[in-house]
């Protein structure tokens, strides 16, 4: 389908341009499928073409006219999209995750998206406003999490995979979302496992403290990781390094090391969760994307290179932050381990590379959001 918007003179000479060069490249115009909107006269025109001299007209849902048209029609395409939005709340009261990813990917941007790019703005704007709003209104009440002004422009931003066909409970969705968008997860509370240390409203004392073994909860990444490697018909050795130095060292360079990683040589993965919201970083952090990472990779190779190397092995640090950004190593460690899977179960690289992210990054989402859930003293008999 082809539309021109031009004056009645420039449209029949594109017309006659089609009907001329068009055959010998393949292309026919079929005249009597063809429609003229003029408010002017048409009789310069096919008598074979639909005709119609309406100031306002929709062509396949695109209203064409003056602005209150189009404004009229947009806001008749809003109001269909609310009944969606409605149905979405009440799926919101059974299973809230479901809900939201409904929404996401059926119920929002989508649903106006096309109208918003060929509508001009002076007319699509105040509509367009309100079905933000509409949406805003919607996830609120799917998700039971009321979201400031800034939490919402961190909703609205692009959300990978939001399905992986995997589900938390709704009190721990509910916390991940809110922990996410920067919003207040201590409700003004201590600790519940250290009573002297209030919660600060954005997770990282609940994520980064000592007391109650969330430390060994998030072990599972090391696990899974392991799991990774075996099905890829790699050696896999968990916590592996201790006195194996001729000075006994009890250090263990090795959450999980792989044999024959590269060039023969065997790979020291040591896997460690940092918080970008710690004090000694945060400034830097502020600039650089990927700085409590990077810094956490040098620390462990400055600890783990010498021992490393007195075995013949090759020391990669896999950081990952504790919002879900792993570092540069741990991407590259990452990628050759989805090849060698890939090559091995005859899949795509990217699909086993997105489910190997998928669980390492769920399982830390759930570790962080249990660690929130543990210290609040209305759930901590509950998460213990």
């Amino acid at each position: 389908m082809t539309v021109f918007l031009l004056a009645s003179s420039h449209v029949r000479k594109a017309l006659a341009l089609l009907i001329e060069l068009g055959p010998p490249l393949g292309l026919r115009v079929n005249i009597k499928k063809c429609e003229v909107f003029s408010s002017g006269c048409l009789t310069h025109f096919p008598i074979e073409m639909k005709q119609s001299s309406k100031p306002n007209l929709e062509i396949l849902g695109i209203p064409i006219g003056i602005g209150d048209f189009c404004s009229a029609v947009l806001d008749r395409k809003r109001s269909e999209a609310g009944f969606l939005l409605k149905r979405l709340e009440d799926v919101g009261q059974v299973d809230p995750q479901v809900a939201l990813v409904l929404l996401q990917l059926c119920g929002g941007y989508c649903k106006l998206v096309h109208l918003a790019r060929v509508v001009p703005p002076s007319f699509s704007q105040p509509v367009l406003q309100i079905f933000d709003q509409d949406v805003q209104k919607c996830f609120t009440s799917c998700t039971g999490v009321h979201s400031s002004n800034v939490a919402w422009k961190q909703a609205q931003l692009s959300l990978s995979r939001g399905g992986q066909g995997l589900h938390l409970d709704p009190p721990v969705f509910q916390t991940a979302l809110k922990w996410w968008l920067g919003l207040d997860t201590a409700e003004g509370s201590h600790c519940a496992l250290c009573p002297e240390k209030m919660l600060d409203p954005f997770g990282h004392h609940a994520t980064t403290c000592k007391h109650g073994g969330d430390v060994v909860f998030r072990h599972k990444l090391r696990d899974i990781l392991a799991e990774t490697c075996r099905r890829a018909h790699f050696s896999v050795q968990v916590e592996a390094g201790c006195n194996l130095t001729s000075d006994h060292s009890h250090s263990r360079p090795a959450d999980v090391l792989i044999s024959n990683w590269v060039l023969g040589k065997t790979a020291a993965c040591d896997l460690s969760v940092i918080s970008p919201l710690n004090s000694k970083i945060l400034s830097e952090v502020g600039v650089t994307a990927g700085a409590a990472a990077h810094a956490t990779e040098l620390r462990k190779h400055e600890a783990n290179d010498a021992k490393c190397s007195d075995l013949g092995w090759v020391c990669i640090p896999l950081v990952v932050e504790s919002y879900g950004a792993w570092g540069k190593e741990a991407l590259e460690a990452f990628s050759m381990l989805a090849s060698r899977l890939a090559t091995s179960s005859s899949r795509p690289k990217s699909m086993v590379l997105s489910e190997l992210y998928g669980r390492l990054n769920l399982h830390l989402v759930r570790a962080n959001v249990r660690a929130i859930l543990c210290r609040l003293s209305c759930h901590h008999q509950e998460y213990i």
